[in-house]
């Protein structure tokens, strides 16, 4: 059995035309009889063509110097979302306080429960202050009426907007017999 000669090193030899090519090159210099050299060689190669697309998957070939960047979305939305744990009763202020970080107009609200309310809804509003929580304005005329687990509501605001540095409480208005629990509400806008 011939064996192989070495093409590594070897000025002659056609060494890293491919990734890992240089590992193989040996093997492309065994004489054709050699069918066990030739299987190797042929599987080898088929490595090295998946590990060179895989190679290019995970790290794009560069197609120019200044490629197109990604295309930004036309509304970036911001959200407040607040969390009820405690058994709700009617009072202003559940919440802390959210500022505001965003200006913009309010898309909608959806809430959820982890248990519904019975003999009666729940009802929470959220209320917007502009002078830093001195009054406070109820930004729903009905506020977010929680009869089941979820809630969506489209919302129908009294006060349509909101700028950077305004907050927003959560105040509840109304609770059943048995009020609920684990409640969240999320509030969105752009």
């Amino acid at each position: 059995m011939a064996s192989p000669s070495g093409g590594v090193g070897n000025s002659n030899s056609n060494v890293r035309t491919e990734p890992f090519d240089h590992l193989i090159q040996p093997l492309k210099q065994v004489p054709k009889g050699a069918s066990y050299y030739v299987r190797l060689y042929e599987a080898l190669k088929k490595i090295s063509t998946q590990v060179n697309n895989l190679y290019n998957t995970v790290v794009p070939p560069a197609t120019s110097t200044n490629p197109t960047p990604p295309a930004t979305p036309t509304v970036v939305q911001d959200k407040a979302t607040f969390g009820i744990t405690q058994t709700p009763v009617v009072q202003n202020g559940l919440t802390n306080d959210y500022i505001c970080r965003k200006n913009g107009n309010f898309i909608d609200i959806v809430g959820k429960c982890l248990s519904a309310p019975s003999g009666g809804a729940t009802i929470f509003n959220i209320d917007k202050s502009t002078d830093q929580g001195t009054h406070w304005t109820p930004i729903m005329a009905t506020g977010l009426n929680f009869t089941g687990l979820n809630i969506v509501s489209n919302g129908i605001f009294t006060q349509p907007s909101i700028a950077i540095g305004d907050l927003l409480r959560i105040n509840c208005t109304a609770v059943g017999s048995t009020p609920g629990s684990g409640f969240e509400i999320v509030l969105r806008w752009a």
